[in-house]
């Protein structure tokens, strides 16, 4: 006699759809790291033009509280992210301005990096000396450079959604910690400004990628699988 009992239960699968493919895991175009590298140096050759005071420019470029509430010299706002005291000041930026701009630049065009970059960094500056005694100077790409690794960090988090949450948010945590938390202090130093920057970054990520979030996952590709769909007991 047949026993109902021992007859296999037949085998059902389900489709499983994989995240495999973002926009910012396709490779970069090469021009991209030439586009980054021209800001590099374009802050490289305001930078000596600044230690040689050409044509008297010197005295007109890094920011204050006086000079931009007293005086009316807003354009220091942004200058002063263009000049650097010493080399040793210059090269501590250049790095991670080039690899970020670089990223930034290749998957998201020049509006995000060098000009709205460029433009909240300004910003970063004003509010940041508004917090110093009115005659202290700020200047440096420090802020900017906290700033697009803010907005790198920030878009990553939005789109790497092959990740679950807690995995990305210990990946961003990681790279801050690694990047961006100083290892040492010294009084001349503005970490206010790399606080600052680094905040309106990851805000400014955020609402990038929510403003372009229909494009940004247009690029997402997908790999389907079928496996075995596990009994369920009651």
């Amino acid at each position: 006699m047949k026993d109902d009992f021992l007859e296999d239960e037949p085998i059902k699968y389900i489709e499983e759809r994989r995240l495999v493919t973002t926009l910012i895991s396709l490779k970069a175009p090469r021009f991209a790291y030439f586009r980054s590298a021209y800001f590099c140096f374009f802050i490289i050759l305001v930078t000596f033009a600044y230690w040689k005071n050409f044509l008297g420019l010197a005295d007109q470029m890094a920011v204050s509280q006086d000079r931009l509430l007293q005086h009316s010299e807003y354009w220091r706002m942004f200058t002063a992210t263009l000049i650097h005291s010493n080399t040793g000041h210059l090269l501590s930026n250049l790095p991670l301005l080039f690899i970020f701009g670089t990223f930034l630049y290749a998957y998201f065009g020049v509006w995000l990096f060098p000009v709205l970059s460029f433009v909240l960094a300004g910003f970063v500056n004003l509010f940041t000396v508004l917090a110093y005694p009115s005659t202290s100077f700020l200047l440096g790409a420090s802020g900017m450079v906290y700033l697009v690794g803010g907005l790198w960090l920030g878009l990553y988090w939005n789109i790497q959604r092959q990740y679950n949450h807690f995995q990305r948010s210990v990946r961003v945590f990681g790279v801050t910690l690694i990047l961006f938390f100083p290892t040492s202090f010294e009084p001349q130093v503005s970490y206010r400004a790399h606080f600052y920057g680094l905040i309106a970054g990851v805000i400014l990520g955020f609402i990038y990628f929510y403003k372009k979030k229909d494009y940004i996952r247009s690029f997402e590709r997908y790999k389907v699988q079928y496996v075995e769909e596990l009994p369920v007991f009651h």
